[in-house]
C-alpha cells in the first residue's frame, strides 16, 4: 500500500510551530554529515537523478495533456511555492501538493511516476521498513541506489 509520510507539526501556546532542541541538533548533524560526504561526482550524479525524476514527472503529467501539465506546474508554484525545478529537493512537499490537487488519485500519479523512474534507473529492489511504499522514501532510496551504482 502506498502511504503518505506526513507528521503533524508541534505547536506552542501561541499557535506557532516548534521544534525541540534535540530535533534541531539531530537535523543539523545529519545535514552536516551529508554535506561533508558529497563529492563533486556524487553532486553531479544527484543532478543527473534530478533530471530523470523531472522527466518521469513530465511524462506522467503529459498524459493528462500539455495544457493540463502546464496548469498543474503553475498551480504548484502559485499555491505551494514549488517550481518544477525545485521538485527534486521538495519531493515530500510535491507529494503533499499532488494529494491536495488529486485527492486519492494522487497515489495513482505517484505510482506511475515511480514506475517511469524505475524504468529510467533500473536494477533496483525496494523493501520498505513497514511494508508500505511512501513516494518520498522510494524516491530517496532510488536516488541513493542510483548515485552508489554510478560511483562504483
Amino acid at each position: 500500500m502506498l502511504k503518505s509520510k506526513r507528521s503533524a507539526p508541534n505547536f506552542n501556546s501561541s499557535g506557532s510551530s516548534t521544534i525541540s532542541e534535540e530535533e534541531t541538533t539531530l537535523f543539523q548533524s545529519r545535514f552536516e554529515i551529508s554535506q561533508e560526504s558529497i563529492s563533486p561526482e556524487s553532486n553531479l550524479l544527484n543532478r543527473s537523478f534530478n533530471r530523470l525524476l523531472l522527466e518521469a514527472i513530465d511524462e506522467e503529467l503529459s498524459l493528462l495533456g500539455v495544457s493540463v501539465k502546464q496548469t498543474i506546474y503553475a498551480y504548484l508554484e502559485r499555491e505551494f511555492k514549488i517550481s518544477r525545478k525545485d521538485i527534486p529537493g521538495k519531493v515530500e512537499d510535491f507529494a503533499d501538493a499532488l494529494e491536495k490537487l488529486f485527492g486519492f488519485g494522487a497515489k495513482l500519479v505517484e505510482i506511475r511516476i515511480m514506475e517511469k523512474l524505475y524504468r529510467k534507473v533500473g536494477d533496483f529492489k525496494y523493501f520498505p521498513e513497514n511494508g508500505d511504499i511512501v513516494f518520498s522514501e522510494y524516491v530517496a532510496a532510488l536516488r541513493e541506489h542510483y548515485v552508489k551504482r554510478m560511483l562504483t
